[in-house]
Formats: structure tokens, C-alpha cells, sequence
């Protein structure tokens, strides 16, 4: 399954579009074992949003399984630095 995150949230920016990127990712895993999360039309996020969304799926199901559930396509090279960044900061073995 993908998601394109523009299609959800104006912006990739504050803790409200996170959290409604939260739901949208937690009513998915409940039908798809592999989620393709795409950025398309997206030029950068901020760790807010992070923090709202997949950080908070991490912390649910491990950084271990978070990996192995999730495809991060069409992204920018922001959008990855922003990703591993946050990810290397909050990394909690799992």
C-alpha cells in the first residue's frame, strides 16, 4: 500500500499534520504488512511532524520492525537528512 502524504496534510511541517499522518499510518497497519510512504510534491518536513508520526509508530512497534514495514519513496535529499537525523537521535534499539 502507499501513502502520498500530500493527498493528507497541507504541509509536512507541524504536530497536527503528524498526528493526522499518525492515524493514517495506524488505520493502514491494520490491513498491510508493507506501507510505501511517499513524499511526492514534498520539498522538505520538520521533525514536529516527525515527532507526530513515525516517531511515535516507532515507539510503538521498534525501530527494527518500523524498518522493515516502511518504504520511504519519492523524497528529496532534505527530506532524508531530516529522516535519518531524527531517527539517529531517537534511536532506541528494538
Amino acid at each position: 500500500m502507499t501513502i502520498t502524504i500530500k493527498d493528507h496534510v497541507s504541509e509536512g511541517f507541524t504536530n497536527d499534520d503528524g498526528g493526522l499522518l499518525y492515524d493514517i499510518i495506524k488505520s493502514a497497519m491494520k490491513d498491510h504488512d508493507i506501507i510505501n510512504l511517499s513524499f511526492e510534491d514534498m520539498n522538505a518536513i520538520s521533525s514536529s511532524f516527525l515527532n507526530s508520526s513515525l516517531v511515535k509508530i516507532k515507539e510503538e512497534i521498534g525501530f527494527g520492525e518500523l524498518k522493515r514495514r516502511f518504504k520511504f519513496v519519492k523524497t528529496t535529499p532534505s527530506i532524508n537528512s531530516t529522516i535519518r537525523t531524527r531517527f539517529s537521535q531517537n534511536h532506541i534499539s528494538a
